[in-house]
């Protein structure tokens, strides 16, 4: 005959057994980690829009590592686990899949910028992309056009008035976006061309003196990577990118439809 306390102990260890049970099946199966490297540009909006997609997501993970797009794609190169390439320019993202470092994307773009002309606040020596040529104007910032599409923007846009010659020797080439800015903020520059989204982020310390045009519109897109191991979660948040929930981040903070 099996003793009352012995049952209810057994009773309990079932009980207990059961709610480990219930706990694992309310887990995730399968933990997964998504890495992500963003422009630099886009890094603040990417720090507000990974939480907002792995709410909806339970067990995935979201890593950033921001860089100028140029460096993402060397690092890529050399092995870096990165599953998707976030913010980068067309001809960028075409000299990934030149190296077959990215797949080909038909539909790749979820949001848009502007080139403006900025200078520091306070600083009433320029007035438009003309004044640029002004010889009260000696230092202009410019982004390396080799590593940042900014470069070429700003080239072509004093090409297109013929002030290349007049500028080219108060060039101060910076690596990324934030060095232009803080080049301007710093008044080591008189002027400088950065992404309008950059110029609002920096507040009261710069000001707008003139919205550029660019050949082609400013699109930023979302690429994966071709050594992704994690492909269909990285191409579900390339498409939420385009979603309302994602516009509306990126909305806040500047940047336009694709």
């Amino acid at each position: 005959m099996v003793h009352p306390r012995s049952l209810v102990t057994l009773g309990r260890r079932w009980l207990q057994l059961f709610a480990g049970l219930a706990l694992l099946l309310a887990l995730p199966l399968h933990a997964q980690t998504l890495s992500i490297g963003v422009d630099t540009p886009l890094a603040a909006v990417l720090a507000d829009a990974a939480p907002a997609f792995t709410a909806t997501r339970p067990g995935v993970k979201i890593v950033l590592k921001a860089a100028p797009a140029a460096q993402l794609l060397d690092e890529l190169a050399r092995g870096a686990p990165l599953d998707l390439l976030v913010g980068i320019e067309r001809e960028t993202a075409a000299l990934g899949e030149q190296r077959r470092l990215l797949r080909p994307e038909a539909r790749a773009a979820f949001a848009s910028n502007r080139l403006v002309l900025v200078v520091p606040a306070g600083v009433a020596t320029v007035q438009r992309l003309s004044d640029l040529a002004l010889p009260a104007v000696q230092r202009v910032g410019l982004g390396r056009s080799s590593s940042l599409p900014l470069g070429r923007h700003g080239r072509e846009a004093l090409n297109a008035q013929r002030l290349w010659p007049a500028v080219q020797r108060k060039v101060m080439q910076a690596d990324d976006s934030a060095a232009l800015l803080a080049l301007v903020k710093e008044g080591a520059v008189d002027a400088a061309f950065v992404y309008e989204t950059d110029a609002l982020a920096a507040g009261a310390a710069l000001r707008v003196v003139q919205v550029l045009p660019t050949p082609e519109p400013l699109r930023h897109g979302a690429h994966l990577s071709t050594a992704s191991r994690q492909a269909e979660l990285a191409a579900a948040f390339a498409a939420w990118l385009r979603s309302d929930a994602a516009r509306a981040l990126l909305q806040a903070r500047g940047f336009g439809p694709p």
